[in-house]
């Protein structure tokens, strides 16, 4: 099971995990968060941005595009202007998931079980030594 009930086996669960990851992914970008900094203090257009980022206008459209697409930004038209903001419905959805992971973290642990472990080595052909290898 998974933190939000869905079983992380079914199609269901994937889906959910690929959508909290892609959100992530899309955090992975210093200048990608520091647009979403910016714009946690307000609206703003592609031009403030650039101005603010000191990078080209495509950029800054492909970085806004990329948080557009996972439901981090959204924008608005006003006459020809667009500006963009942060979707905050969206962005509460992934708080929640960060608030459930961190409070399962908290949570005793269930004592690990080694017998699949063992088996694995057994059918590998592996000593109990090179069996207990961990290379981290």
């Amino acid at each position: 099971m998974f933190l939000d009930g869905h079983n992380i086996n079914n199609d269901e669960g994937g889906v959910a995990l690929r959508k909290h990851a892609e959100f992530f992914k899309a955090l992975g970008d210093e200048n990608r968060l520091k647009i979403v900094q910016m714009l946690a203090k307000k609206d703003m257009c592609v031009c403030e941005i650039m101005d603010e980022l000191a990078v080209s206008q495509p950029a800054v459209s492909h970085h806004l595009k990329a948080l557009k697409q996972v439901g981090i930004v959204e924008d608005r038209r006003e006459g020809k202007w667009i500006f963009y903001s942060l979707s905050e419905s969206n962005i509460n959805q992934y708080l929640n998931f960060l608030e459930q992971l961190l409070q399962s973290a908290d949570q005793p642990k269930k004592p690990t079980d080694c017998s699949y472990c063992e088996k694995l080595r057994k059918q590998m052909g592996l000593t109990e030594e090179e069996g207990n290898h961990n290379p981290i």
